[in-house]
């Protein structure tokens, strides 16, 4: 399991952050022109696979578009909880092993 940590807006990578009550960033609002390596470098992942696999749930599997307006989930403990494309909520088999989900 990885730790999210906003390196801060860059090029492809502009959208907005929602924080879990700890601090730690939960969910990331996609911008027009973003994309997902991009988003994935922000917060520290070393490539997009991690984030494939906690959105997965909700956003059903890689590849999928980042249009603006989507959430990406960027944390292990809400992958049943958060993200959707274009306004719309899949409802995919979950990764394991998966924690606790808050």
């Amino acid at each position: 399991m990885r730790i999210p940590v906003d390196g801060g807006s860059r090029e492809y990578a502009t959208g907005t952050v929602s924080y879990a009550p700890d601090g730690t960033p939960a969910a990331y609002r996609a911008a027009s022109g973003d994309l997902i390596d991009y988003v994935a470098e922000r917060f520290g992942f070393p490539d997009y696979a991690y984030l494939n696999m906690i959105n997965q749930v909700r956003r059903g599997g890689y590849p999928w578009p980042l249009y603006a307006g989507d959430t990406l989930n960027l944390s292990a403990y809400h992958v049943t909880s958060v993200g959707d494309v274009q306004g719309q909520v899949k409802n995919e088999a979950p990764p394991s092993p998966l924690p606790a989900q808050r």
